[in-house]
């Protein structure tokens, strides 16, 4: 038998014809972390270049060796006072004893105890700023 260039064609045309072909939509994903729609865990490689990149330095701004050692103390020692006020709190109001009422001053803070009817109310002000943190601590 005899191939001749009719039964080459035929032969490639029913291949095409006869193989069903999949294919999907071609989608772009860029693997360069520089194009920030691409993936979004990239966002702190992002800015680490960024910031590596930035030459501006703020004058204004303290470093971690700048360091207040009163600003410090006074900041530990309100810690201290503030750490020996909510054990005594703790204490009395879970304790034996029972935490007198009224107005205590102490440094920048001033702490309001009152009864209220939930339980025992404790308000801390801050003196210096005028922010306020209401606890209250209830019956058991």
């Amino acid at each position: 038998m005899k191939i001749n260039k009719k039964h080459i064609a035929a032969l490639i045309l029913f291949m095409i014809f006869s193989i069903q072909l999949n294919a999907q939509q071609l989608v772009y994903k860029p693997i360069n972390p520089s194009f920030a729609l691409g993936d979004s865990f990239n966002a702190s490689w992002l800015l680490a270049h960024a910031q590596a990149q930035n030459d501006i330095n703020d004058p204004n701004a303290k470093t971690t060796f700048q360091r207040d050692i009163l600003e410090e103390f006074s900041t530990s020692l309100n810690r201290s006072i503030l750490s020996q006020l909510s054990k005594k709190i703790l204490n009395d109001t879970f304790g034996e004893g029972m935490m007198n009422e009224g107005v205590y001053e102490f440094d920048n803070f001033n702490v309001e105890i009152s009864s209220v009817s939930e339980g025992l109310s404790v308000r801390i002000i801050d003196v210096s700023n005028g922010n306020q943190t209401e606890i209250i601590i209830p019956y058991f």
